[in-house]
């Protein structure tokens, strides 16, 4: 304890709020020119759904050893916690731009699957809705 019977002084503390503050408004302002353009969504949802497996289980079910699943499954699910922290953080942020990325990559999955169908008709089939 200091000679006034505290764990801090309120200067410190004060001083520790702003730098928090700060750091916060500075991450918010990365973030923002990252989902300000498409690439930078489309980046950023690749990071969230496809490297941290945000809407996969986490559970691995098909390993047998006990010790070897637990081991997995709790990667995973730490991999997950910081897609669903970044989503989360990107969603109470912006959440227009959210809605925009989910849009933008849902079409590109559409687009995606088309391709893959028309790969795999045969020739001369048409795979367009009629």
């Amino acid at each position: 304890m200091t000679a006034q019977g505290k764990l801090i002084d309120a200067g410190a503390l004060r001083a520790w709020r702003d730098r928090d503050r700060d750091m916060h408004r500075d991450e918010v302002l990365a973030l923002e020119a990252v989902m300000s353009t498409e690439k930078g969504r489309e980046f950023y949802c690749r990071v969230v759904f496809d490297m941290c497996g945000l809407e996969t289980e986490s559970f691995a079910w098909n390993i047998k050893d006990g010790h070897s699943a637990s081991l997995i499954t709790a990667h995973a699910e730490g991999r997950r916690w910081v897609g669903r922290q970044l989503f989360l953080e990107a969603r109470d942020a912006f959440p227009e731009l959210v809605r925009k990325m989910l849009a933008e990559q849902f079409k590109r999955e559409e687009a995606e699957s088309l391709r893959e169908q028309r790969k795999s008709a045969p020739a001369g089939e048409d795979t367009h809705d009629s």
